[in-house]
Parts: structure tokens; sequence; C-alpha cells
């Protein structure tokens, strides 16, 4: 019985809590228009052991580059986000939402900076898994549908 109430103890205090997941959800739409969305997205993710926050937190830090006007913090920020979104994905590679994460990042960096080489197999594996039963299943939906980065192929194959 004690190992039983240990155990579940551990359990809730190390799992991600489902309204700390939304929020990050939502401070990830809203960072690319919105720094204070993207700092305080950085804020409530930072230092979590949970490999779908590391992965937000990670974004969180990719999406202030954009909001940099310093080319070198731009690239700095850019480097340490997609690091942290790397090891994250180490830590959980069948995470279709580390994925999306991923590849959402990686999108959107420009074309000149060479830091998009997991978009195709990002894209593979979200084409591949993505399904209704996915809590945030109607957001990356509609997100790779508008992507430039899918083919239309693929886009049918989400629909």
């Amino acid at each position: 019985m004690r190992f039983s109430l240990l155990f579940l103890s551990l359990f809730l205090l190390s799992s991600t809590s489902v309204d700390e997941l939304n929020t990050a959800r939502i401070y990830f739409q809203n960072g690319r228009n919105d720094k204070s969305a993207a700092e305080k997205l950085q804020t409530l993710t930072a230092g979590k052991e949970s490999a779908i926050l590391k992965a937000y937190n990670g974004a969180a830090v990719a999406i202030l580059a954009k909001h940099s006007s310093n080319p070198y913090k731009k690239l700095e920020y850019l480097k340490k986000g997609l690091s942290i979104i790397n090891n994250a994905v180490l830590q959980d590679a069948a995470d279709l939402e580390i994925r999306f994460v991923r590849f959402a990042v990686e999108e959107n960096i420009p074309n000149f900076v060479s830091f998009t080489s997991h978009l195709e197999s990002d894209t593979k594996m979200l084409i591949k898994n993505l399904n209704s039963s996915h809590s945030n299943y109607k957001m990356i939906k509609a997100y790779l549908l508008k992507s430039a980065k899918i083919s239309e192929a693929d886009k049918k194959k989400i629909q």
C-alpha cells in the first residue's frame, strides 16, 4: 500500500499537467507574433523535465530570435532553441507533438540558414502518425494544412 501511494505521488509530481501543457500550446501559437507570449512560454517551461515542455521551451527560445533586432542574438537564440528541441526529440522521438514543435520552428527558419535538416523526417512522421485521438489534433492538422512545406499529396492524406 505504501509503495502504491509513493508511486502515485511521484507520478503525479513528475507528469505534465494538462493546464500547463494547454497554456504552453497557446503561448506557442501566439509567440510568433507576440514577444510577450514567447517570453511567457519560456518562463512557463524553463527547467521542466518532461520532453514536451522541453520542446516548447526550445521553441520559445527559437521564437525569441524573430523578435530580436541583433543578427548575432538571432543566431544565438536559434541555435540554443533548436538544441533544446533536439534534446527533447532524443528524450521522446515518438512523441508526435514534440516532432510537430520542431517542424513548426524549422519551417519558419529562412532558407539561407542551414538549420532545417529535420523537416523531411518530421513531415513523414507527422503524416504517418497524426490521428484524431491526439489531444492537440485540431491545431496540428490545421497548421500542417496551411504549411508551405507540406506537399498537396500529403495534405490530402491529412484531410
